[in-house]
């Protein structure tokens, strides 16, 4: 009996490490994201998305789904930001943010704020990103979906 406890004790305990380490996992993603479109590096940033991810934003078309979503917003988004003139940018993520984890997906919300310069003067929007994440096999979390929200 006491065997059994034993068992279900460390079955529970490293049920509950392993969904951390997802929650840890699945953050970094988006982390690293964020990063690489500090840097400029937007083929970097838009690697980690999933094959057929899905996409909100405020710029037009507004909606990009499917295969090479990500690819597309980028395009969308490098034209944007040539005819608005914007440079510079930086994207932070407020420390404070929810992120669940339930078997391969993961929700990650959170405020965020983008700031650069826009035709020569100080830009900052306060927006709202989330994310869904998938896990898939060797590949590990990708960035199946993300919303941005002013």
């Amino acid at each position: 009996m006491q065997k059994l406890i034993i068992v279900l004790a460390l079955g529970i305990l490293s049920a509950g490490w392993a969904v951390a380490s997802d929650k840890s996992d699945a953050e970094a993603v988006v982390n690293q994201w964020t990063d690489h479109f500090n840097q400029g590096d937007l083929k970097a940033a838009i690697a980690l998305c999933a094959p057929d991810a899905s996409i909100i934003d405020d710029l037009a078309p507004f909606h990009w789904r499917g295969p090479g979503a990500c690819a597309k917003w980028s395009e969308a988004y490098a034209v944007y930001v040539k005819d608005q003139a914007i440079t510079d940018v930086m994207v932070t993520l407020d420390p404070s943010h929810t992120i669940d984890v339930s078997g391969d997906r993961a929700y990650f919300g959170a405020r965020a704020t983008y700031v650069g310069t826009q035709k020569g003067k100080p830009l900052k929007v306060r927006a709202r990103v989330t994310m869904v994440l998938q896990k898939e096999g060797r590949a590990g979390w990708q960035i199946a979906a993300w919303s941005w929200s002013e």
